[in-house]
Order: C-alpha cells, then sequence, then structure tokens
C-alpha cells in the first residue's frame, strides 16, 4: 500500500530543501544564462511502461519521499500510483506523469551546502552521474569523487562548477539538456583552431602549430571538452581542465567558467598562459611530448593560414 509520511507538503520540503509550492523552482540556483535571466528547464515525461536509469532514479527519490514503490526500473502501476499520489499533494494535475511541473517537486539538493541530503537522493545522483560517464560509486553517501562528477557535469553543461546538485543539475542528468549557446558547442576545425590562436596573438610559424597541435592533444580541438582531476597538493579539492586548450580551473583560476568554453576566449587566455605564445610547459601534453603526433599535420595548416 502506498503511503506519504504524516508531513504537510510544506514541512516536508522544509526539511528536504525544496522551497514553497507557490515557487516555480524547488531550491535556488543560479541560472546558466549569461543574462542571468532563467532558462527553462527540461524534464523527461515519464509514464507507466517506461523503463531504466531514470525510473530507478524516480523510484528512490519516491521511497525517500514516504512512497513505498519497488526500486527496480520498471514504471509500473504502483510507481504511477505514487507520483499521483505525490501530484495531488502538490495540488499538481494527478495525471500520474512524472514530466516538468512533478520533477522538481521529486528531487533533493545535493551536495556540501546541503549535508542532510537523504542517501537515497545521493544514490540516485550517483547512478545517473556513472550513466553520464562521470563514474561514481552508488554508496549514498557524500565524497570528494562525487562532488568532481557534480562539477565535470555541470562544465559541460555550461552550468556553474560548484559541485552542488541543484534543479539545473538533475535537469541536466536527467534530460541531457546542455545549457550553452549553440555557436560555442562543437568540434573545431584545425584550421579554425589556427586562426583563433593567431588572432590570439600566437606568432607564425613553429608557436602556431605547437599551439595547435597541443590543442588537438588536449581537446580533440572540442569548445566544451571538460576533464577532471583528482586532488593535488596545489588542488585539494581537484580541478576541472576546460574548452579547447583545457584551461585549469585551479591553476588558473582568473579564467571564468564562459570564458573557458568560449574558444576565442580560450584561446586568449591561452596566449596569456603561454607568456605569449612562448612557454607551453603548463601543458602536459607538451611536457609528455603527446602533441607531437599533431605537429605535422599542424605545421602544415598553420603554413596555410598565414600565408
Amino acid at each position: 500500500m502506498l503511503r506519504l509520511l504524516p508531513l504537510a507538503p510544506l514541512l516536508l520540503c522544509s526539511l528536504a530543501g525544496c522551497g514553497d509550492p507557490a515557487e516555480g523552482d524547488p531550491f535556488a540556483e543560479p541560472s546558466p544564462a549569461a543574462s542571468g535571466e532563467p532558462l527553462p528547464l527540461a524534464w523527461p515525461p515519464l509514464r507507466q511502461d517506461h523503463r531504466g536509469s531514470d525510473v530507478v532514479a524516480a523510484q528512490l527519490l519516491l521511497r525517500q519521499r514516504g512512497y513505498q514503490v519497488p526500486v527496480d526500473g520498471r514504471f509500473d502501476a504502483t510507481t504511477e500510483r505514487a507520483v499521483r499520489q505525490l501530484q495531488r499533494a502538490w495540488a499538481l494535475p494527478p495525471d500520474g506523469v512524472l514530466g516538468a511541473s512533478t520533477w522538481p517537486r521529486l528531487i533533493f539538493e545535493v551536495g556540501a551546502a546541503s549535508p542532510a541530503a537523504p542517501a537515497a537522493a545521493i544514490t540516485a545522483a550517483q547512478l545517473l552521474l556513472t550513466e553520464h560517464g562521470h563514474p561514481v560509486a552508488p554508496t549514498g553517501q557524500l565524497d570528494e569523487a562525487t562532488a568532481l562528477a557534480v562539477s565535470e557535469l555541470q562544465a559541460r553543461h555550461c552550468l556553474w562548477p560548484t559541485g552542488q546538485l541543484g534543479v539545473y543539475g538533475w535537469s541536466a542528468l536527467l534530460s541531457h539538456r546542455r545549457y550553452c549557446p549553440q555557436d560555442k558547442l562543437g568540434t573545431l576545425a584545425m584550421d579554425e583552431v589556427a586562426r583563433l590562436a593567431r588572432q590570439a596573438g600566437v606568432s607564425c610559424g613553429e608557436p602556431l602549430a605547437i599551439a595547435v597541435a597541443i590543442a588537438a592533444a588536449e581537446s580533440t580541438l572540442r569548445t566544451e571538452a571538460v576533464h577532471g582531476n583528482g586532488p593535488t597538493a596545489g588542488c585539494p579539492h581537484g580541478s576541472l581542465d576546460v574548452g579547447l586548450w583545457q584551461l585549469n580551473d585551479c591553476y588558473h583560476a582568473e579564467v571564468s567558467r564562459p570564458c573557458a568554453l568560449d574558444a576565442t576566449c580560450n584561446a586568449r587566455a591561452m596566449y596569456d598562459i603561454s607568456d605569449r605564445g612562448t612557454n607551453w610547459s603548463p601543458w602536459s601534453t607538451y611536457k609528455r611530448g603527446a602533441y607531437l603526433a599533431w605537429l605535422p599535420q599542424a605545421l602544415e595548416i598553420t603554413a596555410s593560414v598565414c600565408r
């Protein structure tokens, strides 16, 4: 039999952090929009007979909300009844579909700033993070690996990499929505990267070829590339390498996240970090020699660009 914990919705959410029913979002989180205007959230509509990890996450969250549902990845009649009861508790249309109006009332904020986040919600986030290519053990505990995985997910989706999974982060996890300006996404051609580096100020000849080869070795010329690093002596909480030249957000904190994800701004930051294209030692692919595999092609391309 399905049951809701004997707490009024407002009290339940004051404890869990999901806000007043009259509010549009369950908890505050900065909008990724450069203008500061809220962006529309995307949520997958789950209904009876759906299966998969999204359903597992929903069932874990429903159980945490007090509904006795199986956690088997099948959106069955029992799960649908639980969704209807949740919807009635929040004065939502009880259609049994877990969609845009219902998801925000089901999720919990997860992160260091929310130490009371329930284990079931953390486990749901960990399972979805792993499916997104940010593998973490489903321990149900907040740890550095989970915070780093959340930061990686956020950066990849053009969200502020706080390590705190809020409403936009859950939306990205569940809908795979990217909150990035479309003109800043994708893989560039090598000649485009050469022109960006040249416009930033890198000299023609070997410096320009090295800059392009490093970008290819670091990010495979993907403007939205993000890679996580574990804790180091200089960055005890881990760090992220972001964008074309994989600028490290710990050692180069002066480079903002929007800048790192913007190809032109990333190139300008690369020029400054490399001491105007003369010192490539900050890049591990240069020190290890990985850039050399790309150098012959880069030399050919940059020679054409500099004609």
